[in-house]
């Protein structure tokens, strides 16, 4: 029998019992200090920094680039007429500096708002808008190549606080030039383009509530001050250049951390998520409507058998599927594809039913045009002798002509007072030939030729179509990029299921200059590319020009032109019907969707802008910028309420809680010892 020494048990008693209390005490501190989290309200306070991430230039400087990041960071320093955000239901304007209405999209009405003052103590005033649009955007003094579209833009000042805007052509884009930030006028009157990108970006003088943080200590960083911002929780926004994504892997090897928020990359880092970041490009097949492989009924079946198969499986990885309803309903199976493949024209042939399935109509007697740059498109069966085409203008003109080639034709007759021109075209005046005739209406007013119009007429011929067993296959351009290269393995699948694959041949794309070379010589069929619309709705200058760099599609049709004029958005559902079917006619494009671009997010910070009130957040490249500066809030401040501490019924339910009875507790953040200026911080406060 073994006997224990009452000396030893003794001691292992009070070891249990010191172990114990130590238990004790560590539990009930820990449940104490749930308890008073749990009691304490919480609220975002201002403070922490947010630091993004770059691999390329960008600028703090109006005008000097206008990329969607640069034009965030200005937006910081600089005020504009107008200011946009984008939202779930498309683009929205509100009013910043000035009020601007209109009725027609083309001419504008703007009054200045008094009491905005620039940071060096002068007032803002109309001169410095005036200023700004018209010496540096319109006149382009300093001959900044992003500003000439808006060459032909006219202002007339009509007070000491509004004047008036023209624009040459009515679109809903038009409201975009209000959003172009206004410069000082009393600073940069005397100011070349040097002085202002060196001297005025050292010390730039601006309206908004930002300032640049002066700093030494990292040349590759630029840091705004926001403490004086009333619309954001956040301190200091940061730009960090690594220059390139290279250099940015290898200091994440070498230090395993980063200060960085934010990056567009594919590789996830430890520490960071993946979100998609959608942009405005629109992925498109062009088919070139000017292949004589690509007859109309050829690119019905074709375009309707990609619309119909594209979005089987994988798309999602690199595109939104376009849901707009524009664009969106042919759907072809296929059927007799094999022969309009197959099927040859003679090269130089017109033919009318391709004409008339396109919406072209007969050469008319005589045409209307309102405004400039307008677009027409007819077709004659006869090949005229002499012919008459009166023309009929909305403003009177000092002079007319017409423009065929080389040779400029004067009108026989014209009347300024009516309006009105007369010319005579045909084979015998050597204004008129067979295939396509392209004529270009010039008008003259003060000694400035304006061009009014272009008007196609084809003279068709009706070519006997023929089988041929022996295969051209159509050329497919695109750029050998990860984007491209994944919807050409999609397009290969769907032409190799339907035995179509040796149809076609994918040729890829090195350089801008080798794209160019090939659109101008017509030399392709297809070509996969994005409609890079940038802040921009008004999709009918596609439609408004041949030249392949810009519509590689070559399809013109002003009729779709005025509908798509008329088109708001999907709720338009009589114009939308009619484009529709307009292009399923045709059928010149297939509009994929809208590519994304992937980004990468710390994990603690995308807890807080992606938390409770923001799962279904959708972050655009215009926007994404604006909604961390007013969406994210990176610190919080805790304000113990002793009357909540002391109530039973919250300690009830804090039990409750414990328990697993109710809702769990409210988790606890940690800082993120790895982001500067107390980024993601909790400040307790009693």
């Amino acid at each position: 029998m073994i006997t224990l020494d009452k000396h030893y048990i003794k001691r292992f008693l009070r070891y249990i019992f010191f172990v114990t209390l130590i238990l004790w005490i560590i539990s009930s501190i820990f449940i104490l200090y749930k308890y008073v989290w749990f009691s304490s309200n919480k609220t975002n306070s201002k403070g922490g920094t947010f630091v993004e991430g770059i691999f390329d230039s960008t600028s703090y400087l109006p005008y000097l680039r206008t990329d969607g990041q640069s034009s965030f960071y200005q937006g910081l320093l600089f005020n504009s007429c107008l200011k946009y955000s984008i939202v779930s239901e498309g683009m929205q304007f509100k009013e910043d500096l000035c009020n601007v209405n209109t009725k027609d999209n083309k001419t504008y009405t703007i009054t200045v708002h008094p009491g905005t003052i620039w940071s060096d103590g002068t007032p803002l005033s109309l001169d410095d808008i005036l200023f700004t649009y018209q010496d540096i955007i319109i006149k382009n003094k300093r001959g900044i190549r992003t500003l000439t579209p808006y060459k032909d833009v006219k202002i007339t000042k009509e007070s000491d606080s509004s004047f008036k805007v023209v624009f040459p052509t009515t679109s809903i884009d038009n409201k975009l030039f209000f959003t172009q930030y206004i410069l000082p006028l009393h600073i940069l009157k005397d100011f070349d383009f040097q002085s202002y990108r060196e001297l005025f970006a050292v010390q730039p003088i601006y309206t908004n509530c930002a300032n640049i943080v002066s700093q030494t200590s990292d040349q590759y960083s630029l840091i705004f001050n926001l403490v004086n911002c009333t619309d954001t929780s956040l301190n200091f926004y940061q730009i960090k250049n690594h220059l390139s994504f290279d250099a940015f892997n290898s200091v994440i090897d070498e230090k395993k951390s980063s200060i960085v928020d934010v990056y567009l990359g594919d590789k996830t880092f430890p520490g960071y998520e993946q979100h998609n970041l959608f942009t405005n490009k629109i992925i498109t097949v062009f088919f070139n409507t000017n292949s004589d492989k690509l007859r109309v009924r050829t690119r019905r079946a074709l375009g309707g058998l990609i619309k119909r198969n594209f979005y089987s499986t994988g798309y999602n990885k690199y595109l939104l599927k376009n849901t707009d309803g524009l664009f969106d309903v042919f759907l072809s199976t296929g059927t007799n594809i094999k022969e309009y493949l197959n099927t040859s024209y003679d090269q130089d042939a017109v033919v009318k039913k391709d004409l008339i399935d396109s919406g072209i109509e007969p050469l008319p007697r005589d045409i209307t045009i309102k405004g400039e740059n307008k677009k027409f498109v007819f077709y004659t069966e006869t090949e005229p002798s002499k012919t008459g085409l009166a023309v009929f203008f909305d403003t009177a003109y000092d002079r007319i002509a017409m423009q065929y080639g080389q040779k400029l034709i004067s009108a026989s007759s014209y009347s300024s007072k009516n309006k009105k021109a007369e010319f005579i075209l045909g084979t015998s005046l050597k204004s008129f030939g067979t295939g396509l005739n392209k004529y270009i209406i010039l008008g003259w007013k003060n000694n400035k030729k304006i061009t009014l119009a272009t008007v196609d007429v084809y003279n068709v011929t009706e070519p006997k179509a023929t089988f041929t067993g022996t295969i051209e296959p159509l050329s497919v351009l695109y750029y050998d990029e990860p984007l491209y290269q994944a919807i050409v393995l999609n397009l290969q699948s769907i032409f190799t299921k339907f035995d179509i694959g040796n149809y076609f041949t994918f040729e890829p794309i090195k350089s801008l200059q080798e794209l160019e070379g090939r659109l101008v010589l017509g030399d392709y069929d297809i070509m996969i590319n994005t409609i890079d619309m940038g802040l921009k709705k008004d999709i009918t200058k596609l439609f408004a020009t041949d030249s392949a760099m810009k519509n590689p599609s070559q399809y013109q049709n002003t009729k779709l032109i005025s509908l798509l004029q008329q088109y708001t958005d999907k709720s338009s559902q009589r114009v939308l019907n009619e484009v529709n079917n307009i292009y399923a006619k045709d059928m010149p494009f297939v509009v994929l969707g809208k590519a994304f671009v992937p980004m990468q997010v710390k994990i603690n910070v995308a807890e807080k802008l992606f938390g409770t009130g923001n799962e279904g957040l959708e972050l655009y490249d215009y926007n994404r910028r604006e909604l961390v500066y007013k969406n994210l809030k990176l610190v919080n401040t805790v304000h113990i309420d002793g009357k909540k501490i002391w109530n039973y019924i919250n300690f009830s339910l804090f039990i409750k809680n414990a328990l697993g009875l109710s809702n769990e507790l409210p988790s606890i953040e940690t800082p993120n010892d790895d982001v500067l200026s107390d980024t993601g911080s909790d400040v307790l406060v009693e």
